[in-house]
């Protein structure tokens, strides 16, 4: 799907990969997952030397860093949304929660125009929403208690 959206550019998609693992590590260490030493120091390789040393971000750094700072906020609120007892919040929450994913639209953008970008978020949309809205309410009732 990255490869497609992303029009095969090799930094563009190494950057968003990039991006995704240093998420994915933060995620799992916030939720007290499980994330190995190996782990941990790629995620601060990528997130100190190579993201910022991507050609692909330092040619697009002043549209996508305010996308990755955006899509940070929405990620903070989606973890104290998810925690209080109400199912709107809960809904809130399991929306916001893939608010970094703003940044695969407009590197698909970048890449390939506005038209392109229209044209392919629908898919990537249901990528990163793979889990079903159901799944993510009874996963947060199972941590959280349940919401009213």
């Amino acid at each position: 799907m990255l490869v497609r959206a992303l029009r095969g550019n090799a930094e563009a998609i190494r950057f968003v990969q990039a991006l995704t693992a240093v998420y994915n590590v933060w995620d799992d260490l916030i939720d007290g997952d499980p994330a190995t030493p190996a782990q941990i120091d790629q995620a601060f390789y990528l997130a100190l030397v190579d993201l910022p040393s991507n050609p692909f971000f330092q040619a697009n750094r002043t549209v996508l860093q305010p996308l990755i700072v955006t899509g940070m906020l929405g990620w903070w609120a989606a973890n104290e949304l998810e925690t209080l007892p109400s199912e709107r919040a809960r809904r809130v929450a399991y929306v916001s929660r893939c608010d970094p994913a703003d940044v695969i639209a407009m590197c698909a953008a970048l890449v390939g125009g506005m038209d392109w970008a229209r044209a392919c978020m629908p898919e990537v949309k249901l990528f990163i929403n793979s889990e079903a809205p159901g799944e993510y309410m009874d996963e947060m009732e199972k941590k959280h208690g349940m919401a009213i």
